[in-house]
């Protein structure tokens, strides 16, 4: 159950903010279908209260591979499955007991445990650009299958949530974007 007991904080321009975790919550449940409405309808008919320690987490790194490798080649190698469908290479034991991953990530089969590996998503929209501003936003893109350059309406991403709401008295940024920008695909 996902508690927002701590809410709200607010800034200096009276606007009221939440925590980063609350919101982190709130968004991944958002790709399962949750919304903040509903999580707080469901909070409220079933309030619970945090065991000690919980939300201790002090930060969140979400790596999304835009055409990186294949699924079956990193985190879900189906060995059993027929070759058509399993990975070429070698699955590798990680430090979670069950859990086996490509022979290329070592180095990540040893932080096994301090991570959540998502092996599937699923999705109505055909367009990887579109799709991905479901991943990245939590919510699905507004004209489904077009790619249409970003525009001000659009929701932000979680990392932009996190930049906006988040109470970071360190140097260290807030959210770090690396790599190319949301673009049209295999469009012109």
């Amino acid at each position: 159950m996902i508690s927002f007991d701590s809410l709200p904080a607010s800034l200096s321009d009276g606007r009221a903010t939440t925590r980063r975790r609350a919101l982190l919550e709130v968004g991944g449940c958002s790709l399962l279908g949750l919304s903040w409405p509903g999580m707080l309808a469901a909070e409220k008919s079933n309030p619970t209260t945090d065991a000690a320690g919980f939300g201790q987490a002090k930060s969140c790194v979400l790596i999304f591979l835009w055409g990186g490798p294949s699924q079956q080649d990193t985190w879900d190698m189906k060995p059993d499955a027929p070759s058509s469908l399993r990975s070429e290479f070698q699955p590798i034991a990680t430090r979670v007991p069950g859990i086996n991953i490509g022979e290329h990530l070592p180095h990540m089969a040893g932080v096994t445990n301090l991570l959540t590996i998502v092996r599937s998503m699923t999705h109505r929209d055909f367009e990887h650009g579109s799709a991905a501003y479901a991943a990245l936003t939590g919510h699905a893109h507004p004209l489904p299958g077009t790619n249409t350059p970003v525009r001000p309406e659009d929701f932000p991403t979680y990392g932009a949530l996190v930049s906006r709401l988040g109470h970071n008295p360190n140097p260290v940024p807030d959210s770090i974007i690396l790599g190319p920008v949301m673009h049209q695909g295999n469009r012109p």
